[in-house]
């Protein structure tokens, strides 16, 4: 179903939290308080954008399992 809505699935590797992007993003990013760093670009670096240190997410399939 993702795919239909042109969406994927991250987890933050961290927390585990499970959370839904555009399926253009070729990274997302994320600080474990909820702020995202999302970008077309595969070699893109949040240090600046994020506050803390970001965690690149994995993509995984729409129940959280690893793809």
């Amino acid at each position: 179903m993702d795919y239909a809505l042109d969406q994927r699935t991250v987890a933050d590797p961290n927390t585990g939290q499970l959370t839904k992007i555009s399926n253009q993003a070729a990274t997302s990013w994320s600080n474990g308080t909820g702020q995202m760093y999302i970008s077309k670009d595969p070699n893109a670096n949040p240090n600046g954008y994020l506050q803390g240190t970001g965690t690149q997410q994995n993509y995984v399939h729409g129940d959280g399992t690893p793809q």
